[in-house]
């Protein structure tokens, strides 16, 4: 087991116990830490996004208060429009994901050997990237154990659509293929684009 699998481990071992944290925390503590861990990402955000460093300064929001509704809503046009002065990682543009993107047909590959991509089909407009470090990809996916409570050894999973681009629902899928989740699920995807 290489070095990246065992970190792996360990980030959805720490996400296990902290669904079970949740889960006996009563309302004001969820509500407490809701609040301390939001406005950790404003402050991380006033500090590494562009864009929301100016969303803050304009609307004179100080980061030790604010609440999320006051925030302008985040579009999906704004997101595409403004996605290199919202990414909080100057390893990621809008350009170096579709390049990424257009030169890989494996969903299960990460950009620069670091970060989960995605992107919308695009079939209202533009395709809109998502881009996740490892960590925070295994803090969503972890939410699988809030609506799937328990342990079951190689639960069987199939996936049936679009399998050779970077969309979110074989991504997702396919993580049951890494590291310490190939002890809890068999996955199998089928292309629908393949008779």
């Amino acid at each position: 087991m290489g070095l990246r699998s065992l970190i792996e481990m360990r980030y959805w071992l720490q996400d296990f116990a902290d669904r079970r944290r949740v889960a006996e925390s009563s309302r004001a503590e969820l509500d407490a830490d809701h609040a301390r861990r939001f406005r950790e990402l404003v402050l991380f955000a006033a500090k590494h996004s562009p864009y929301f460093a100016e969303v803050i300064d304009s609307q004179r929001l100080d980061p030790q208060t604010c609440e999320l509704a006051d925030f302008p809503e985040l579009t999906k046009a704004t997101l595409n429009q403004e996605f290199d002065r919202i990414v909080t990682t100057p390893a990621l543009s809008r350009q170096n994901i579709g390049d990424f993107l257009e030169n890989s047909g494996d969903p299960t590959e990460l950009m620069d050997d670091r970060f989960f991509v995605l992107r919308t089909s695009g079939t209202t407009g533009d395709p809109t990237y998502m881009a996740y470090s490892t960590r925070e990809w295994i803090r969503g996916c972890s939410h699988r154990n809030r609506v799937v409570p328990g342990i079951q050894w190689r639960q069987r999973v199939a996936f049936y659509g679009v399998v050779h681009q970077h969309l979110a629902g074989v991504s997702l899928a396919l993580t049951g293929r890494r590291g310490l989740n190939q002890l809890f699920f068999n996955c199998r995807t089928y292309d629908v684009n393949r008779p």
